[in-house]
């Protein structure tokens, strides 16, 4: 399952989950506590028009200890000081070997100690939400020492003197990479003419609630996310489509560490004949409006919902879905009330 952090009381969560299904396709959504379904926004597309997408990953192993990691024909990567974009300078990405210790970072190690691996941090325990247990290999850091040009190229230097060939003789000694305590900012560029950017992997990212914050260049607002807590790895949903040359920013407030980015590059979609001109995707909703207060909503031609009570969906009973009004408030429930109070409605929270 993919897990998704709520906003609290009264609050509306929208969730990106751009995936493409067949007819009879079913979508789960299982609340761990209190909640209401308030519609998924799809299209229905004509069959044949989906191109056939290449997964694929931004893999970082080919680059040795201290390395500038520049990405491939895919995707580029640069990583910087600091937890604002405004206020960013040089370039001070370096490749970090998570099956060693460097600059006493035993938050970046991988798998966790208690996997059998070097890392240390109660967030990458076994059982966590955020457990470090498969080897992540090779991650990005903004490297701490590396506060100007100049210095960054001596330390890649002095790392591909030391390192190339191997993290045994004089390469630890000479080559320590540190991520920075203070906040990085990683900036990917993705290079297909269509890329679907699917999830994010973080290593050591905090448990504060806006711990990282990511966005697409051109987005009004960041999506702030909270991490799971030292020696963790935090999976992310992006949920995007981009075009060639398309942005990603991604901001941490603390440590933290670039694990990888999953996307699948498209070719463009081909017009399908006959008809001419080809058919469009009709953008729809599971819109609920119809129904009266208590009703047993069923959908319509293009959708079916139902609801039933628990939260495993291996021992559900019966379907126990119901219309409820947010413009009006039965059974004190007035975190369902729309809109919230201080917009003028009923909703409290």
């Amino acid at each position: 399952f993919q897990e998704v952090q709520g906003l609290g009381d009264n609050s509306v969560a929208r969730v990106p989950i751009n995936r493409d299904v067949n007819a009879g396709g079913i979508l789960w959504l299982i609340c761990q506590g209190s909640c209401a379904f308030i519609e998924a926004v799809f299209d229905p597309c004509p069959t044949g028009t989906n191109p056939v997408c290449i997964p694929r990953r931004t893999d970082m192993s080919s680059y040795h200890l201290g390395a500038k990691i520049t990405g491939n024909s895919w995707w580029s990567i640069e990583a910087f000081l600091g937890n604002e974009i405004g206020s960013i300078t040089n370039n001070a990405i370096a490749a970090y070997d998570t099956s060693i210790i460097t600059g006493e970072d035993y938050d970046l190690g991988s798998p966790n100690h208690k996997c059998g691996g070097p890392g240390h941090g109660v967030g990458g325990e076994p059982g966590r939400p955020g457990e470090n247990c498969q080897a992540l290999g090779t991650v990005a850091i903004a490297n701490e020492v590396s506060t100007s040009a100049p210095a960054a190229t001596a330390f890649w230097n002095k790392c591909a003197q030391h390192c190339r060939t191997g993290t045994g003789g004089t390469c630890q000694a000479n080559c320590q990479p540190d991520d920075n305590a203070l906040g990085s900012v990683f900036k990917l560029r993705f290079s297909a003419e269509t890329s679907q950017l699917l999830f994010l992997d973080m290593l050591d990212l905090d448990e504060w609630p806006d711990a990282l914050k990511w966005k697409l260049e051109g987005d009004a607002n960041f999506v702030a996310v909270s991490g799971n807590g030292d020696n963790s790895v935090t999976r992310i949903p992006l949920g995007r489509q981009v075009t060639k040359d398309s942005v990603l920013w991604i901001v941490c407030l603390g440590s933290c560490a670039f694990a990888g980015v999953d996307f699948e590059t498209c070719p463009p979609r081909e017009p399908v004949t006959p008809p001419s001109p080809p058919p469009a995707c009709v953008d729809r909703t599971t819109a609920m409006d119809g129904y009266h207060l208590g009703a047993k909503i069923s959908g319509d031609a293009h959708w079916s919902i139902e609801a039933f009570l628990g939260n495993d969906y291996n021992s559900i009973g019966n379907n126990a879905i119901m219309a409820y009004d947010t413009s009006v408030i039965t059974g004190d429930d007035y975190d369902l009330g729309s809109p919230n109070t201080k917009c003028g409605g009923p909703g409290v929270g």
